[in-house]
């Protein structure tokens, strides 16, 4: 098992109070709480990233088509054994 790393960081005063009160809630320590923040902003990073690669996509008309006729090739692909999926 990997041994954690320390480290100190200055937060506000109301940061920590929320930081306090999101650990009790949870019943986690402060440390996860703020692994699980930290996780869930690089995710909504990456989809906004994603998000905006595809309205660039879609401002292209050529590379739009492309994507369009792509997807509509595979709403053909036969779905078998996915009915439950």
């Amino acid at each position: 098992m990997a041994q954690a790393a320390w480290a100190n960081v200055r937060i506000k005063k109301e940061t920590k109070s929320i930081l306090d009160e999101m650990a009790h809630e949870l019943d986690i320590s402060q440390g996860a709480v703020i692994e699980f923040a930290l996780d869930r902003l690089r995710r909504q990073r990456i989809l906004e990233s994603a998000a905006a690669a595809y309205d660039r996509m879609r401002e292209d008309p050529e590379a739009a088509q492309a994507f369009d006729e792509e997807m509509e090739a595979w709403d053909h692909i036969p779905d078998e054994g996915l009915e439950n999926v």
